[in-house]
């Protein structure tokens, strides 16, 4: 199955790539800032439901996209006039998500700010909606809740809506925001939760003292890197702080360590301090040779296949476990008391 489109950014046919528009008279400024490669992750397990019966085992734990338009329909642009079909728009935002039936009964919460917009509840399979932007526009920000009020992954970041003229056009483009969990088919994050398991201390507390101390629950939201924490990062926030590698490849080949070594120069830029997982800790499980499996001494790591449908073995799951320990107990040598 294969979607076709117009390579046209301005005028947002667009589910790809977009290249540079041929001609030079449209300005950049007015679709660069409009990726619509969220839906792409969309149609890949659209495609497989739509071929397979029963639908295929190998979703992501969850994979979310929201979309929406930056401007309302009471926009006045004096320098423009109104594209076919305006009054046809809308002034909502538009989200789908995919759940595994492993991750149980979720909630998706649209909010602005702090006004939720609309909160619905979702199971396995596809589901979709739409809600209204709000009053007064602003930023819409998707989340997938589970059950035990965990945020799994959440959609943000895009462009305000504005009850003005921003790009000086009737511009209906769409915002296009995926789901962020940072792993597309959910190998990374089946090889963080092992990473995390390694680095977890077991609560000796009793439940009671947590109580009585207004300790959280230990469900906590997967943290999403906002543009204030970026440009943070991006002024030596990250100077002296530890990093280590887990990969996610295609397939065979080099990427399980040629990945992490290019990526040394990040590391180098920001000042950042590289902590190697090693042979010492797991030399056994790496150079098991019963069963093909990913990871290297630069980080544990695992092979995705190239349509996702592979996930993390219990070997591969271990020695992330292990390498989070390890890290763990690494950077524990340097903390300042």
């Amino acid at each position: 199955m294969q979607v076709i489109t117009w390579n046209d950014g301005p005028e947002s046919h667009s589910i790809g790539n977009v290249w540079p528009e041929a001609n030079p008279q449209v300005a950049t400024t007015v679709y660069s800032v409009y990726d619509h490669s969220g839906w792409q992750q969309l149609i890949h397990y659209f495609i497989q439901s739509y071929k397979c019966v029963p639908p295929p085992t190998f979703f992501a734990p969850q994979i979310g996209v929201m979309w929406y338009k930056t401007i309302l329909q009471s926009a006045n642009c004096p320098q423009d006039t109104k594209p076919a079909n305006f009054d046809d728009g809308d002034d909502l935002v538009h989200w789908a998500v995919f759940l595994a039936p492993s991750v149980g009964t979720c909630q998706v919460r649209l909010v602005t700010g702090t006004t939720v917009l609309g909160l619905y509840t979702i199971g396995a399979g596809a589901n979709f909606g739409n809600t209204t932007v709000g009053t007064p526009a602003g930023v819409p920000t998707m989340e997938i809740i589970n059950g035990t009020g965990k945020v799994l992954a959440v959609a943000s970041g895009g462009k305000p809506v504005s009850d003005g003229c921003p790009d000086g056009i009737y511009n209906m483009n769409y915002q296009v925001i995926g789901a962020n969990a940072y792993s597309m088919y959910g190998h990374i994050h089946k090889l963080a939760e092992a990473e995390k398991k390694g680095i977890e201390v077991k609560e000796t507390l009793p439940q009671e003292v947590l109580t009585k101390m207004h300790a959280p629950g230990q469900d906590s939201s997967i943290p999403f890197i906002t543009p204030e924490i970026l440009a943070s990062y991006d002024s030596g926030g990250l100077y002296g702080k530890m990093a280590g590698f887990f990969i996610s490849t295609a397939s065979q080949g080099g990427g399980q360590e040629s990945t992490a070594i290019s990526s040394m120069s990040t590391l180098a830029h920001h000042g950042i301090i590289y902590v190697p997982l090693g042979y010492a800790k797991a030399f056994g499980d790496q150079a098991n040779m019963t069963e093909v499996h990913g990871g290297s001494p630069w980080g544990a790591g695992t092979f995705a296949g190239t349509d996702g449908s592979r996930m993390p073995t219990e070997l591969e799951l271990k020695v992330a476990t292990v390498q989070g320990k390890t890290f763990w107990e690494t950077v524990s040598q340097y903390k300042k008391e």
